[in-house]
This record gives C-alpha cells, sequence and structure tokens, in this order.
C-alpha cells in the first residue's frame, strides 16, 4: 500500500484546482487546521476532496471529531 504524504495531498488540490483561502502548502502540519484560519466551509470542501481523491469515506461524525483536524492526522487516517 502507497504511504501517502503532504506532498500527495498538495497534488490532489493542485489537480482539482480547490480553492482554500489558506496555502496548505504555508500550514504547520500538526496544528489544527482551523486553528490557522480554515474555515468551516473551506475544511468541508477540502474533506470531501479528501474523500474522493484517495476514495475514503469519511463520516458526518468523523468530519466533526479531531481525527482529521489536522494534515498530520488526516495522512495518518490515509495511512491506516
Amino acid at each position: 500500500m502507497k504511504k501517502y504524504t503532504l506532498a500527495d495531498i498538495l497534488t490532489m488540490q493542485k489537480e482539482n484546482d480547490l480553492k482554500l483561502d489558506v496555502k496548505l502548502e504555508e500550514l504547520d502540519p500538526d496544528i489544527d487546521l482551523k486553528e490557522q484560519g480554515m474555515d468551516s466551509l473551506d475544511r468541508s470542501s477540502f474533506l470531501f476532496e479528501i474523500e474522493s481523491y484517495f476514495d475514503v469515506e469519511i463520516s458526518d461524525e468523523d468530519m466533526a471529531n479531531e481525527e482529521w483536524s489536522s494534515i498530520n492526522k488526516i495522512l495518518a487516517k490515509l495511512n491506516s
């Protein structure tokens, strides 16, 4: 199984022309996305793109909890 990295997430953003109010490449991967300026609409759009691009399912409950709240947590879930 491929191990996903930040580069894969940046590729997803570029390939899908995902427009966000924050620049993913400038975010600290360990800090919560909300704390770095990503609003709830951007976060939802971002997680929907993650689902589609990486062929994973994120439940509404999971979207609301902390497991998908930072880049490194997202990568950990994708790689589990």
